[in-house]
């Protein structure tokens, strides 16, 4: 499974790297903000979802790759805007968007620091608006190329219908999580974020394929709705072993301190589930821990003795086991080929990954 979504994702790279239509955005520091994050290696979990959707059902052609190219672009702008959002210096092993075009023109002398970082938000969000539309472009170009314009337009009208409100909203929800106090939102809000935020463009890349490879233009149709269910599954079980992960994980693998998510006061799953399982005097250390930033090395190990002596660990993997059994029952409803058992490998490794 590495190999294909390594090939994958360098063939993605490569054609959105290669995109012509860039070289003429201007200015530069606007352009390099769109180039970021397409140039570096990602999971390229999204295209590959596609591609391997459509080869359920037949090989997935060139005019394809531009459609899995779209997908992954519109993950991409995604992050921009939320590394801005969430102040995230980083991304994909190098700076994240704003961050890169702050130095640039920090060390051009064009602006102090407090200047440069203000700009370099500004032209991050431009760049994000930019690389939606060169994605709903691409879906365009792939019907040029072949895919048959029923089915592009259907799967843009898909896109930006119901995914990009739903994704959008998911963020929202997310950010509206700051007017809360974190140990006071529900499991059940936090569901309905991440079913937004991120489950639903994983749904989405799957419907496509699917939609590709059966040649309709139909998103209700059985085998399609069938793999936006299966994908949607396995992606809430990947977030929420992202959750324990952040908690248990090893750090070096995760390339983020352990506890960070506690120390920033993101509610999750994981903890969400804690805190309804505690009482008394150790849901009020859980409640206060949460947000801490000054959290020491004895009060992380207290959290997580307590999480997992709730019972809430147990309870976070029993739903990842149960959303992935269900997802491969789902998969089951497919055609046996070398597609499914890479979607098989994925779904798997989405819930048991170490990083």
């Amino acid at each position: 499974m590495k190999q294909e979504l390594d090939d994958i994702g360098n063939r993605v790279r490569a054609l959105l790297t290669g995109d012509a239509t860039t070289a003429a955005l201007h200015p530069g520091y606007l352009r390099e903000a769109v180039l970021a994050y397409p140039a570096r290696t990602g999971k390229a979990m999204r295209p590959a979802l596609y591609l391997w959707c459509c080869a359920l059902f037949r090989p997935p052609t060139a005019a394809a790759d531009r459609i899995a190219a779209a997908i992954e672009l519109y993950h991409i702008w995604t992050l921009v805007h939320d590394d801005i959002i969430d102040q995230d210096d980083t991304r994909r092993g190098g700076p994240a968007a704003h961050v890169h075009v702050a130095r640039q023109v920090t060390e051009d002398a064009l602006a102090d620091q407090d200047r440069a970082r203000k700009f370099g938000e500004h032209i991050a969000i431009l760049a994000g608006d930019i690389q939606q539309a060169w994605a709903n472009r691409l879906i365009l170009e792939a019907i040029d190329a072949g895919i048959p314009s029923a089915i592009g337009l259907s799967i843009l009208k898909r896109l930006n219908g119901y995914v990009n409100p739903m994704l959008i909203g998911g963020e929202a929800l997310d950010v509206s999580f700051e007017l809360m106090s974190p140990a006071t939102v529900s499991i059940t809000q936090i569901s309905e974020m991440l079913r937004g935020k991120t489950a639903i463009l994983l749904r989405f890349a799957a419907e496509a394929g699917a939609m590709t490879g059966l040649e309709v233009d139909d998103v209700e149709h059985p085998q399609v709705a069938n793999l936006g269910d299966f994908a949607e599954q396995v992606g809430l079980a990947f977030q929420l072993r992202d959750d324990v992960l952040g908690l248990y994980g090893d750090a070096d693998k995760l390339g983020k301190p352990i506890g960070s998510d506690v120390c920033q006061g993101k509610p999750t799953m994981l903890y969400a589930e804690a805190l309804e399982r505690t009482t008394t005097g150790n849901h009020q250390f859980l409640a206060d821990t949460l947000g801490r930033q000054d959290l020491s090395a004895a009060d992380l190990t207290r959290v997580r003795e307590l999480v997992r002596s709730s019972g809430a660990c147990d309870a976070i993997q029993n739903r990842i086991d149960t959303g992935i059994a269900e997802a491969g029952q789902k998969l089951l409803q497919t055609p046996q080929s070398d597609a499914r058992d890479l979607l098989h490998a994925w779904a798997s490794y989405a819930g048991t990954r170490d990083r």
